[in-house]
């Protein structure tokens, strides 16, 4: 029988992991309509699991540093976990759970991520087609269509507009080119 740790580590892992992809599949399964029961099987489960492509690599969060730090020990002492015949080694990650994107924390593919980029830079190529002629080209048009003779200047009014309006399609920009 495995030491009380390894059994806390597979609880954490395999217990809460299985209920999501569960409740994802009954999710999907409703969404589509489909003549299969909502309450999938073991079987279900296992085969749904077994289809899965996998990083290697598995996180667990634990409650406490101290017990993070307990659990690295304890699996360290033993030499590692041994797991449908392969080693599981644990060790503590540098960053706080909290602090993970764990949506992109996804199996990644060489075309996958040229997709990504591809459908990234797309985007914000649209967006900046959209910012220029939205945005920017009605300021541009405005001043320079302006008669600045004898030293007159666009009214405040004008000008405060015009800014914010740029400033708004920055804004925009920045936010599109952080997603």
């Amino acid at each position: 029988k495995p030491p009380w740790i390894f059994q806390k580590v597979e609880d954490k892992i395999f217990g809460s992991a299985t209920m999501d992809i569960l409740e994802s599949a009954r999710q999907r399964r409703a969404a589509s309509a489909s003549s299969m029961s909502p309450q999938a099987s073991r079987g279900d489960v296992v085969d749904m699991l077994e289809g899965l492509r996998c990083t290697g690599q598995a996180f667990v969060v634990f409650g406490t540093e101290e017990a993070r730090n307990e659990a690295v020990a304890a699996i360290d002492a033993a030499g590692g976990l041994l797991f449908h015949g392969a080693r599981v080694e644990l060790h503590a990650a540098k960053h706080e759970p909290a602090s993970v994107l764990w949506k992109d924390l996804v199996h990644k593919t060489f075309c996958r991520m040229l997709r990504r980029i591809l459908v990234g830079v797309g985007v914000i190529l649209l967006a900046l087609i959209t910012w220029v002629f939205a945005f920017y080209a009605p300021y541009a048009y405005y001043v320079m269509s302006f008669n600045y003779s004898y030293g007159v200047e666009p009214g405040i009014a004008a000008s405060l507009a015009f800014t914010m309006v740029v400033v708004v399609g920055n804004a925009m920009m920045y936010y599109i080119c952080g997603e």
